[in-house]
């Protein structure tokens, strides 16, 4: 598998569906990106992949604007979203569809 943006070689793609919270979550997240997988975002947290609002989310991440460094987005290939406005929350260069990550759960 190729990636026709990038002419990448892709090993795996892998839903990423939440901030990544603690130093375990990013290594992992680098350790993926190095083995040559790619990214697809899931919006399914709260306001995220935007900046989340709930309080009790530790400062740390709550504000991290994962489109702002390429060492974070580069290996994102596009988002699956829940908003009604999804270019309030996903830049335009990314491809984007109304999916949720509930149409991937058995009832």
């Amino acid at each position: 598998l190729v990636n026709s943006l990038t002419n990448e070689e892709v090993q795996g793609i892998v839903g990423l569906k939440q901030p990544l919270r603690y130093e375990n979550d990013v290594n992992q997240y680098f350790k993926l990106k190095k083995e040559k997988n790619f990214f697809i975002g899931v919006c399914s947290y709260l306001d995220w992949p935007g900046d989340l609002e709930n309080p009790q989310e530790l400062q740390s991440y709550r504000h991290r604007d994962i489109f702002a460094d390429p060492k974070w987005h580069s290996h994102i290939l596009g988002w699956t979203h829940i908003f009604r406005r999804p270019r309030a929350h996903i830049p335009s260069e990314y491809p984007i569809i109304l999916l949720p990550e509930s149409d991937f759960m058995d009832p």
